[in-house]
């Protein structure tokens, strides 16, 4: 929009001032579906204007995640143990198709997002690796929800809900997050909701 393409300009135009990182927070960092890319591009040009500024240096560590885990990335190394024991990390989803899911049952957003999800992946069951992250505190309403509503696929619950590595790895902002990765590990789309979902695994299987 002519509005984000004027933010852009400022903060390009005046990298080293303290106004630049209100802009980026309100124009780029607070959508949705942040643009990443376009984000580190900003970063950068400004972390360079002011290499020791100590709030530039907390946003960077807070964006770590997101930064490091957006499409056209390679998926961050991760490593779990699923809820009945199973080791998973990123040998489990080598050469095949992944798609990432965090989520909790505690979250509002929950219950149809994962039901549309289970619905779209049902075609693709034999052809895709299917790892469920659960937030919850406890393991115990997780189950009763994967039992519940046939969730498919490895399923996760380190019970330290927001301050879990793997919220911190994947870049987790908000609930449910996915990460689809392509048979090379790189991440091909992120955040797809019920309609980009469909559209992306249509798009993968066809190559």
């Amino acid at each position: 929009s002519e509005v984000k393409r004027l933010a852009e300009d400022f903060i390009i135009h005046n990298p080293a001032s303290y106004a630049s990182m209100a802009v980026l927070e309100k124009y780029f960092l607070s959508e949705e579906k942040a643009d990443y890319a376009r984000i580190s591009k900003l970063l950068r040009l400004m972390s360079g204007k002011a290499p020791g500024r100590a709030s530039l240096q907390m946003l960077q560590r807070r964006l770590s995640g997101q930064l490091n885990c957006r499409t056209g990335n390679k998926l961050p190394a991760f490593s779990a143990v699923t809820v009945d024991g199973k080791k998973v990390n990123n040998a489990t989803i080598k050469n095949h198709y992944a798609l990432i899911t965090l989520w909790a049952t505690w979250s509002s957003e929950m219950s149809d997002p994962m039901r549309a999800q289970r619905s779209v992946l049902r075609q693709y069951l034999d052809s895709i690796r299917i790892i469920n992250i659960s937030l919850d505190a406890d393991t115990t309403e997780t189950l009763r929800r994967v039992r519940a509503d046939s969730i498919p696929g490895y399923m996760i619950c380190d019970r330290m809900s927001w301050q879990s590595p793997l919220a911190r790895t994947f870049g987790v902002r908000y609930l449910p997050t996915n990460i689809l990765v392509d048979r090379s590990g790189r991440i091909i789309g992120r955040d797809l909701n019920d309609t980009d979902l469909p559209l992306e695994l249509e798009k993968a299987f066809k190559h």
